[in-house]
């Protein structure tokens, strides 16, 4: 057979990894094991992936203990062959252009295969000529990656019976007082909507000083409460700033005290017991910044594969990085909005993301933001299901609003909503600003 392989190029790319684990999230929806020509390569691959699943970290002496554990140590030819690829390559290696190249030989070989396997079964006088070429065909195609093994194409009798199941599924919740789709924390937008609904690109857009971020948190919080486990990706604030913002969303204790080391005993007493609720709910954060829709998709599949990812809330869009760098910034977000609702889809969860708006929406006389004043507004509004701001009339030193004075008061819009109508609707915070309610009485501190 032509050589359509290079065990150099696998080779390098399992020794890179194996030197370099934290690559092999570049490559673990690219290639599989069968795709490598070399036996050791496709077994070592195996192991990575294993370990990977498992969130372990992936470097030369987890993969030696996995392999002698599960006694496929002497499949690869001993250890020894085994530290002989992990120094087989030289430099820096391409890791995604190496995972492709692989991947083209594997595919050439699968189509030289069923190639040969056509003219056989041609030669040998087969009469269902169509049947045939189509089998080899979708073959190839499957190989390459174009269909899989199951079909996502659904019928309408499959459709249907969904459709209905879901809409029982909604009439048993509320005959339950439930929410059928993630409980938001506020009842006017649980009305609204139901609630976060799977496979949802949900965009909370507002000017700094706000309250997005104690929106979002206050949602994941009743996420959390409801049984269900938010994964928050904050590239603004740390872990330590928006564990205590959780805090205090519990408890009458003054964030400034707090900051200080001031607290009086009783105020330490609240404290504490408000960090042992806190720390038994099911809530994740990942506060890395710079982080890329690529890397959210990674980190969250791989929970999602756990049961540990119901739904995703990102602080906020513009401080994500793009994959690539474009010409300009209305591409960059272009690219990650789109990226934000396509994890959305693929993991059928709900994704929340706080988004920035420009300077335009202060220049009104009511301050109040509309669809153009989201940064890259073409493509959210394209890609998101429900667009909502948030706008403090007293910042601006608007003292009235509707007859309502604004002291503590939030203006909530939902501004476009695919799958329903809008509105606007009154939100209050505490003095902290750690907590929103509907009413001024509901929230003590």
């Amino acid at each position: 057979m032509i050589n359509f392989y290079d065990i150099e190029i696998e080779k390098s790319l399992i020794g890179y990894i194996l030197t370099n684990g934290q690559f092999f999230e570049e490559i673990e929806e690219t290639l599989t094991s069968e795709m490598f020509y070399n036996k050791p390569c496709a077994i070592i691959f195996d192991c990575m992936f294993d370990i990977y699943q498992k969130g372990n970290k992936i470097d030369m002496l987890a993969v030696n203990s996995v392999l002698s554990s599960t006694n496929k140590i002497n499949d690869i030819g001993g250890s020894y062959v085994l530290a002989e690829i992990s120094s087989s390559f030289s430099g820096i290696v391409q890791v995604s252009q190496y995972a492709f190249i692989i991947r083209e030989h594997y595919i050439k070989r699968e189509a030289y295969t069923s190639s040969l396997s056509l003219q056989n079964e041609l030669k040998s006088g087969s009469d269902d000529v169509d049947n045939l070429i189509e089998k080899h065909i979708k073959e190839i195609e499957k190989a390459s990656g174009m269909l899989s093994a199951d079909t996502d194409i659904k019928d309408m009798d499959d459709a249907t019976k969904n459709a209905v199941q879901v809409y029982f599924d909604k009439v048993n919740a509320k005959s339950k007082g439930e929410t059928f789709g993630i409980n938001t924390s506020i009842n006017s937008l649980n009305r609204l909507t139901g609630g976060w609904q799977n496979s949802w690109f949900c965009i909370i857009g507002a000017r700094p000083k706000m309250g997005k971020t104690t929106f979002i948190l206050q949602a994941a919080l009743a996420c959390a409460e409801s049984g269900k486990t938010p994964v928050v990706f904050s590239l603004e604030m740390s872990e330590l700033e928006l564990t205590n913002k959780l805090i205090l969303s519990k408890c009458d204790v003054n964030n400034i005290e707090l900051n200080n080391a001031e607290l009086s005993q009783s105020q330490e007493d609240n404290y504490l017991k408000s960090a042992d609720i806190i720390k038994q709910l099911p809530i994740l954060i990942d506060d890395r910044p710079n982080i890329t829709v690529q890397k959210i998709r990674s980190i969250s599949k791989r929970l999602k594969k756990k049961g540990k990812c119901d739904a995703i809330f990102v602080d906020y869009l513009q401080l994500m990085s793009p994959s690539k760098r474009n010409n300009n910034t209305v591409d960059d977000i272009s690219e990650m909005s789109r990226g934000l609702k396509l994890l959305a889809k693929e993991l059928n969860v709900p994704v929340i993301a706080l988004s920035q708006l420009s300077r335009k929406c202060e220049e009104r006389a009511n301050k109040m933001p509309t669809l153009s004043d989201l940064r890259g507004s073409g493509a959210i509004e394209q890609d998101a299901d429900i667009i909502c701001f948030m706008m403090r009339p007293s910042f601006y030193g608007i003292m009235e609003w509707d007859g309502n004075n604004t002291q503590n008061l939030t203006v909530f819009n939902v501004a476009a909503f695919r799958h329903g109508g809008t509105g606007e609707f009154y939100l209050y915070n505490n003095n902290n600003f750690t907590k929103f309610t509907e009413s001024k009485d509901e929230a003590p501190f």
